[in-house]
């Protein structure tokens, strides 16, 4: 592909982004403050998960992170074991209380994105479901390659 395509899908999949973000994720309340809730959400993606890994991939320093996990572990959400290979290392794994409540805030999202769309025609819906599913195929190669 040519570094200007490159350079406008670039641009093209950040302004969706945007106003993906604008338009649905900021529309429904987080059952949670962000940094707590972004620990989850790493922890609902990859599973059980150093507490140093979840830090790196939010970049969240290691004592706020701290804080964090053992505000989540008092809450019942998040639960935190040695790492059996490593025991300087220590695991955050979601509990089942936590999964339930991620899992109620995708149903909500779902519920408002939903909603937004019952006012586009058949022919739109038709097309946007199409795009979603040729960009997901898109992503699942660039992953694959990587």
């Amino acid at each position: 592909m040519k570094e200007e395509n490159q350079k406008a899908l670039a641009s093209s999949f950040i302004e969706l982004a945007i106003a993906m973000h604008r338009n649905f994720f900021r529309k429904v309340k987080l059952p949670l403050p962000i940094n707590q809730f972004s620990v989850l959400g790493v922890l609902n993606d990859d599973g059980t998960v150093p507490m140093r890994e979840v830090g790196d991939t939010l970049a969240m320093p290691k004592q706020q992170l701290t804080s964090i996990v053992d505000k989540l572990v008092r809450m019942g959400l998040v639960e935190k074991k040695e790492n059996e290979q490593d025991r300087r290392q220590i695991d955050i794994s979601l509990t089942p209380k936590g999964t339930e409540l991620i899992a109620s805030f995708e149903e909500k999202l779902r519920e408002h994105i939903k909603s937004s769309f019952a006012s586009l025609s058949k022919e739109d819906t038709d097309r946007i479901m199409s795009s979603v599913k040729t960009i997901l195929k898109a992503i699942d190669r660039i992953e694959k390659t990587k």
